[in-house]
């Protein structure tokens, strides 16, 4: 056992305002009693203690009958072979002797420790105004053999609630199964065995375990577990406030008349907002109100979120003193992205998800960051492309009148930045993980199993009609023949009356008029559309049938991520600039000044943009 194990333990403890360790196990009963009545021939015969005859011919010597007789007579020599059984029964079985033997260098160290051999239901109540540490065997009593999750972690978890305490609770047990094995089984666990308030689900967050083993490093094991504990703690608090925080918010808008929500509604349709994209803004200020209610119990949990996130780097950094240059820890750095990369290529897609797959099902108008795949004509593969217009020169409103309808951009048509699909498995990993971090490239993205989409640098401009009607069915497809009951139900305001235009429905009878025309006087079309290269216009698309253009929205690209890769084309084209001109160095100065605006180049989910 190390001290510097038990001083951690000590430490993390004191953070989390704990100074008593109660633990119940049913071993941990001392009987040293002796029937002192037995017969004392039978006592020697059964232990077989060394010099047996010797002791036989002395207890017929002397005539003693019971062991009572022996302690009469105190007959020293019998006297301590009947204490050394006595020790020998009051002796803690090896797992529990390890526990004890970290328990007794604890209070060595100022904690208080309680041990119990006997459970009873109400005990916690006992440790109702103070903060413990529970270690608990899952088998707390041999002739009824409780549940130690159904059971013992919820009353401990609600009388703490009750009386705003924290406890810490670690099952420590030779019977250790599969319901701690993963959070999924934990959720599995809680699910069939525990019926008891709404918050039953986060139980898991307070789920830990030690099996008892010979090989177990008992004071080593605990200093790890207590810290899985205190994280553990946090994300319970924190999902139990976050959901206190939902029920309160909706609470608050059932409390809001429905013509105030209307209102609202009203005020918000002038940036095309539909009523639920209302109710979404109202639902986030009063959220954000209540976050500012429940600061304190914030500020707390981030507290323990720290204290662990310090704890692990403190402990990576003494495990990995090696890493003492810049050359070894960009090593290290390359070997975890890579490994990152591996992680998202074998885990579900969704954990790493950047792109909102949904907004074609809602019906959501188009917006920056949206993703569209398009096949042109005479091109064999499918191209991709990302909307990056300014946000609101997407929103359909009333420019001078309440009949004029139109975006701000009155050319019709919307800059797109083109992408070209890569194909994971015919690149090196190493130069994906390069790509990833400089923002060359958006991944991972799902499109018939999981790819990357890489920047291309070139800007086109594509008719906006085309993109509209993407937005009216759950394809996500350029259908001109558009169900209109969808536009009533699901549409705002403007997009109805925009649809309604001649204008509009002029371009959408021309679309109609192109898809049935036959392929073979294609050509024609092409060569009028040759002198505009960088507008894709619909006579470039290729027709999937005769109402359906090879358009598809496939998904909305995270808002920052879409900031990111914009950023990165906007500095292609500015170093193309750049190296046009002779005094090289003065461009080169104003380069280097762009570190100061890489804050949203950084690579999504953490890991920094290299150098």
């Amino acid at each position: 056992m190390k001290d510097e194990n038990i001083e951690q333990i000590k430490q993390k403890l004191a953070f989390m305002n704990i100074n008593k360790i109660v633990s119940i196990d049913n071993e941990w009963i001392q009987d040293d009693n002796i029937d002192l009545s037995r017969d004392v021939t039978d006592f020697i015969e059964e232990i077989h203690p060394q010099g047996e005859k010797e002791l036989l011919r002395r207890i017929s010597n002397e005539g003693y009958v019971t062991l009572q007789d022996v302690y009469d007579a105190k007959d020293t020599e019998l006297i301590k072979v009947i204490d050394s059984k006595r020790r020998q029964q009051n002796q803690l079985p090896p797992n529990l002797k390890k526990l004890d033997d970290v328990l007794n260098a604890l209070q060595e160290k100022g904690i208080v420790i309680e041990k119990i051999s006997k459970y009873k239901s109400d005990i916690f109540k006992k440790y109702s105004n103070e903060n413990c540490l529970f270690i608990l065997d899952k088998e707390m009593d041999e002739n009824d053999n409780r549940d130690i999750i159904k059971e013992s972690i919820p009353n401990i978890i609600e009388e703490a609630d009750r009386n705003g305490v924290n406890h810490l609770i670690i099952t420590y047990s030779s019977n250790i199964g599969d319901e701690y094995a993963s959070n999924l089984n934990k959720m599995n666990y809680v699910e069939q065995r525990i019926e008891h308030a709404n918050k039953s689900n986060f139980y898991i967050y307070k789920m830990f375990a030690i099996e008892k083993k010979a090989e177990t490093e008992l004071d080593k094991e605990l200093n790890l577990k207590i810290s899985d504990c205190i994280y553990g703690d946090a994300l319970y608090h924190y999902m139990v406030l976050e959901k206190e925080k939902a029920d309160e918010t909706y609470n608050s808008i059932c409390e809001i008349e429905n013509e105030e929500i209307a209102r609202i509604s009203n005020e918000n349709i002038i940036e095309g907002n539909n009523i639920k994209d209302s109710i979404d803004i109202v639902k986030k200020a009063l959220t954000k109100i209540k976050g500012n209610e429940k600061a304190q119990e914030e500020r707390m949990i981030l507290e323990k979120f720290n204290f662990y996130q310090k704890n692990k780097i403190n402990n990576f950094i003494l495990e990995n003193s090696v890493l003492n240059s810049t050359n070894q820890y960009g090593k290290y750095r390359e070997k975890q992205d890579i490994e990152f990369v591996d992680n998202i290529l074998k885990s579900d897609i969704a954990i790493w998800e950047n792109i909102d797959y949904s907004v074609n099902r809602l019906y959501k108008d188009i917006s920056t960051g949206d993703i569209f795949k398009v096949k042109l004509l005479q091109n064999e593969e499918d191209k991709y492309f990302l909307i990056v217009e300014n946000a609101c020169n997407c929103v359909l409103r009333n420019q001078k009148n309440v009949s004029d309808i139109s975006r701000r951009d009155r050319n019709r048509n919307i800059k797109v930045l083109l992408l070209e699909k890569g194909e994971i498995s015919k690149i090196k990993k190493d130069e994906l993980v390069r790509l990833f971090n400089t923002g060359e490239i958006i991944f991972p993205v799902m499109e018939d199993g999981i790819c990357y989409l890489k920047n291309t640098g070139k800007v086109l401009s594509i008719s906006q009609i085309l993109l509209d009607l993407c937005t009216l069915n759950v394809e996500g497809r350029c259908l001109v023949n558009y169900e209109k009951d969808i536009i009533q139900k699901y549409k705002n305001y403007y997009f109805e009356k925009y649809m309604d235009m001649p204008q509009t429905m002029e371009e959408i009878e021309n679309l109609k008029k192109y898809l049935s025309i036959e392929n073979s006087i294609m050509e024609k079309a092409l060569e009028l559309e040759a002198k505009n290269k960088n507008i894709i216009s619909p006579f470039q698309v290729e027709k999937v049938s005769k109402e359906n253009l090879s358009i598809q929205r496939i998904g909305r690209l995270d808002y920052n991520i879409t900031l990111r890769v914009c950023q990165k084309n906007y500095y292609k084209t500015e170093d193309a600039v750049f190296s046009g001109f002779d005094n090289q160095e003065v461009f080169d100065d104003l380069k280097e000044q762009r570190k100061t605006t890489n804050a949203s180049t950084e690579k999504m989910v953490g890991i920094k943009k290299k150098k």
